[in-house]
């Protein structure tokens, strides 16, 4: 059970759960821009982009450790991190490795992320969050089914659009903090 200056501290912090998602959406823009160069140049800019991305993560779940959904907001972020470091440190192993390795760190990417939204269910914004956790491991398991065709069919804009998705759950997770914070419905 959350307490009341949690939920205060929290609801006070609505412009990082906003600037998070805004800075995930960026992000995965660039990840599905990034297909467009080389092989090795994609997965270095797409790992890149991932543990920067989990670092950020990190960092704001560390700004908001009352939060319910901490816990699993580390555990994200430390996925991404760890998935980026593996792609930039991978990546003359092949475009069908880089896309399985893809594939494998969107499926962690989005059971985490499904935590972090049951784990903060019934606030607002929880549902965008478990709609783009969903899309995540659907993502990864297509990748998976389409192996070794998939890295032909730039990876890396697929992770992007994963990406994106949850930094547009994190954005409405901010504009319900802020209806809350202004009084209004979540």
């Amino acid at each position: 059970m959350e307490t009341n200056s949690a939920t205060d501290d929290r609801s006070a912090r609505w412009i990082e759960f906003l600037s998070l998602g805004i800075l995930l959406v960026v992000c995965g823009v660039a990840a599905m821009l990034a297909p467009h160069y080389s092989t090795v140049a994609a997965s270095t800019i797409l790992g890149s982009i991932l543990a920067f991305a989990g670092a950020a993560t990190m960092l704001q779940a560390m700004r908001v450790r009352h939060w319910a959904g901490f816990s699993w907001q580390m555990v994200l972020g430390a996925a991404e991190v760890v998935g980026g470091i593996l792609i930039v440190l991978t990546p003359m192993k092949g475009a069908a490795a880089i896309a399985l390795l893809i594939a494998i760190v969107l499926f962690v990417q989005g059971v985490t992320q499904m935590g972090v939204a049951f784990r903060t269910r019934p606030a607002a914004g929880w549902g965008w969050l478990l709609g783009a956790s969903l899309a995540t491991i659907l993502i990864g398991a297509a990748l998976v089914v389409r192996f070794p065709y998939a890295a032909f069919e730039a990876p890396g804009a697929v992770a992007g659009f994963a990406i994106a998705l949850g930094g547009l759950g994190y954005i409405m997770i901010a504009i319900g903090l802020l209806k809350a914070k202004a009084g209004g419905p979540a």
